[in-house]
């Protein structure tokens, strides 16, 4: 059996001592320091990383599997060089329709890293959540996101990262019908690895630091037992807000907890 923790970053930033009594914003709680994310890949580096692709061809075993969503700048600028550095592969999920403006990766920058061993999956076309498309409009999602990557970087996309994980059985459908491999989600835990796979990933965010990374490489159930139960406490508000109305009440408190602290 072969068996992988995946585990997902959202973008890296250098550390602004300036800012370090500022409470953080929705987008800031994703982003890890960078310094950090050395220490961890330092760590990584012992651990025979692979890519998401890589798997599907992999002998029987246990692998770690390094993730990135959303094709930012900072996974060229500072992700790339630190796993380069250290020989690891990593998977990188981007939107296409995203791919070369301001605050994201270009398709040069994304050509020269998947000539250097890392996977280029796709995000979608649009970074908009499936589950507020039609089925038809989220197979457009799934299938021409994969078409545009493929035809820019002349290499096929085999892995699918669905926007913020959320995902209903017949997205999954669709994706294995568009020719993907894997489908990713954000549901925390190990990954048991088929012919085809739904991937289980651990999200990594501003507050974790090396000894928590250090704690999910050893399989440390009480730290995916938590991660799995942070998941559920938010599911059900997202499913009784729905996720548009959900986002909008997370920016807006954190909006009110910012002014409060200035």
């Amino acid at each position: 059996m072969t068996e992988a923790l995946v585990i997902t970053f959202h973008g890296l930033e250098l550390a602004d001592p300036s800012k370090a009594d500022e409470p953080h914003t929705t987008e800031s709680r994703y982003t890890l320091d960078v310094a950090n994310f050395r220490q961890m890949m330092d760590m990584a580096a012992k651990s025979g990383c692979c890519t998401v692709s890589d798997l599907h061809t992999m002998p029987a075993g246990n692998y770690v599997v390094l993730t990135f969503d959303d094709g930012l700048a900072s996974d060229y600028e500072l992700a790339f060089p630190v796993l380069a550095e250290r020989n690891i592969k990593g998977t990188f999920y981007v939107t296409s329709g995203n791919v070369g403006k301001p605050g994201y990766s270009t398709f040069s920058q994304l050509s020269e890293m998947s000539s250097n061993g890392m996977e280029i999956g796709s995000h979608g076309m649009t970074h908009s959540y499936l589950t507020t498309m039609t089925r038809a409009n989220a197979a457009r999602e799934i299938r021409e996101s994969k078409q545009e990557i493929e035809q820019r970087l002349g290499r096929a996309v085999r892995s699918y990262a669905a926007v913020g994980g959320h995902y209903h059985r017949w997205m999954i459908e669709e994706a294995w019908a568009a020719g993907y491999e894997s489908f990713a989600t954000m549901i925390p835990g190990i990954t048991r690895v088929g012919r085809q796979s739904v991937l289980r990933r651990v999200h990594i965010q501003h507050q974790h630091n090396a000894a928590y990374f250090d704690n999910l490489l050893r399989r440390n159930r009480l730290d995916l037992f938590g991660a799995r139960m942070r998941y559920q406490l938010l599911y059900l508000p997202k499913v009784v807000l729905g996720m548009q109305r959900y986002d909008a009440l997370k920016e807006a408190v954190t909006k009110r907890l910012k002014s409060s602290c200035n």
